[in-house]
């Protein structure tokens, strides 16, 4: 039974993409951060998990049936915030509105896959937009931190659309179905 790596996706737009597009590549110049760009657009995850492979195609053939019941929905930024000394990201601020989209997807993904990632099930999960992740040094940490963890935001983006995604064994990521949101 081979298993894949896959997880329901947004694409980030707008002002709130081009801020956190520029800050992944200060990290990358001045501190040699990449791993979050593992994915090359800036981006917000609902939930990943495993799913064996056999069941692949009735997920990807239902994908657009759970995307038609979600509707636009609005990421809030106001602050920058950490997961230690290893991670900087966009704190997101969990409205009723995006934490009912959050569980529409992880309802969805419970449906195909054997696990879901722990830290994004609906009691754990924390909203975010990862910055630098796993590869900060600790002096990377407390440079940024100093020069951005007090910064206030005003990010008010509307996101209207979805993506399933798959992690590839190489570490690249492919698309496996895109949908628009709509009123």
């Amino acid at each position: 039974m081979s298993q894949e790596l896959i997880a329901v996706i947004s694409l980030l737009e707008g002002a709130l993409y081009q801020e956190t597009k520029n800050l992944w590549d200060l990290c990358a110049e001045r501190y040699g951060t990449k791993e979050v760009q593992l994915f090359q657009h800036p981006s917000f995850t609902f939930q990943g998990g495993s799913v064996d492979t056999a069941k692949l195609p009735e997920m990807r053939k239902q994908f657009s049936r759970f995307a038609a019941k979600v509707k636009p929905f609005t990421l809030s930024v106001r602050k920058m915030g950490n997961a230690g000394k290893e991670m900087l990201y966009f704190e997101v601020e969990r409205t009723e509105e995006l934490a009912g989209t959050h569980l529409m997807a992880n309802a969805f993904l419970d449906i195909f896959c054997d696990r879901t990632i722990e830290e994004y099930l609906p009691e754990r999960w924390h909203p975010h937009v990862a910055l630098a992740m796993h590869d900060l040094s600790e002096r990377g940490f407390t440079e940024l931190w100093e020069d951005f963890g007090a910064v206030t935001y005003a990010f008010d983006q509307v996101i209207n659309n979805l993506m399933l995604i798959r992690f590839l064994p190489d570490g690249d990521i492919e698309v496996l179905e895109k949908a628009k949101l709509t009123i």
